[in-house]
């Protein structure tokens, strides 16, 4: 990894602090080898999907090299907006952790 999990956690925390489309960013937080992002969808349900640190600097989004922790993080708000926007929400897998925040794994 080019950059260490703290720096791309920062770049997260500060690139998803803007409402998305249809969805509005609580907070990220380092959950082992990913970053967790916690988010809610505009009829207030609460979810969290994680992002593979390993794959860093590969987008998530494009398969594309980014040359930042914040274009990293950019590639995060894409894939947010879009699965939100087109029903990934409802599409997607879902784990209850025992805190009981359902945590998605978008289906592509």
């Amino acid at each position: 990894m080019i950059w260490s999990p703290d720096e791309v956690l920062a770049a997260v925390r500060t690139r998803l602090s803007f409402n998305g489309s249809g969805w509005t960013f609580e907070r990220a937080d380092l959950d082992g080898d990913k970053v967790l992002v916690i988010f809610n969808v505009d009829d207030g349900r609460r979810f969290g999907v994680h992002y593979d640190l390993a794959e860093v600097p590969m987008g998530n989004n494009t398969g594309l090299p980014c040359e930042t922790p914040d274009a990293w993080a950019d590639e995060i708000d894409l894939t947010m907006d879009e699965q939100v926007a087109t029903g990934g929400v409802a599409r997607a897998e879902r784990t209850v952790r025992a805190d009981g925040l359902t945590v998605l794994s978008w289906v592509w």
